[in-house]
């Protein structure tokens, strides 16, 4: 459907929400079961993400079967970082707000993340599962369709 660049510092929450409340609409219209594509680290040194994807590795990894395998050259595998202890919070925080809101719907990420040298980005597949976004979450989306 496209790609959904934002700057952190000019995210309008607002204005994202909206974004996905229309896609997921979109997605239910044409009767798609997911939603998927990446979520971009801004720099290409993957050491400064290390505790975001200790995190995701702890908590957001999806199923073996539907992950994608890896292919790019210059890799981070997530199992690596499993033997290290974060602080969840601190962690969390290190995640990208577009990240955080994919997993606040249900996402899922790859075991691994892509260096991309020429966007100077790390990227991780995400996955959302149209059936496993929060029923709270929906009723909002539905609520900011509405009003507009």
């Amino acid at each position: 459907m496209g790609r959904l660049c934002v700057p952190q510092k000019k995210m309008v929450p607002a204005v994202v929400r909206l974004l996905w409340a229309y896609l997921i609409s979109l997605s239910q219209i044409a009767n798609a079961s997911a939603i998927f594509g990446c979520t971009s680290f801004w720099g290409n040194n993957p050491c400064f993400h290390q505790d975001a994807f200790r995190y995701l590795a702890r908590t957001s990894v999806g199923p073996s079967e539907r992950a994608p395998i890896v292919k790019a050259a210059n890799v981070v595998k997530f199992g690596e970082l499993l033997e290290s202890k974060c602080d969840d919070t601190a962690s969390l925080a290190q995640v990208p707000h577009l990240m955080r809101s994919y997993l606040a719907m249900g996402a899922w990420v790859s075991d691994h993340a892509v260096v991309d040298d020429f966007w100077d980005t790390v990227h991780i597949f995400t996955a959302i599962e149209i059936e496993n976004i929060p029923a709270s979450r929906m009723r909002v989306m539905r609520n900011l369709l509405s009003d507009c």
